[in-house]
């Protein structure tokens, strides 16, 4: 059986990147926002109670949009992984 990340993946990648359904695209953007606000609530959360954030970032749909050719393969230094 396959991990979540590695169904979304393959859903993402199936739907088109971008996606061609306006129904998936609108599904896609619902969810990105969504985990957006969670991240940003999160991490908003945390500085108040006095934690530090060392940092948040990747998804299945950025390794997605990386093999499709529409974010490139590197880092901030610009090394690719």
């Amino acid at each position: 059986m396959q991990s979540l990340d590695a169904r979304l993946a393959a859903h993402v990648k199936a739907s088109g990147v971008p996606p061609t359904d306006v129904d998936e695209a609108i599904a896609q953007v619902v969810h990105d926002q969504g985990v957006d606000a969670a991240v940003r609530a999160f991490v908003a959360a945390s500085l108040a109670g006095g934690r530090h954030v060392a940092g948040v970032m990747g998804s299945s749909r950025i390794s997605c949009l990386r093999r499709a050719g529409v974010i490139p393969f590197t880092d901030q230094a610009g090394a690719r992984p």
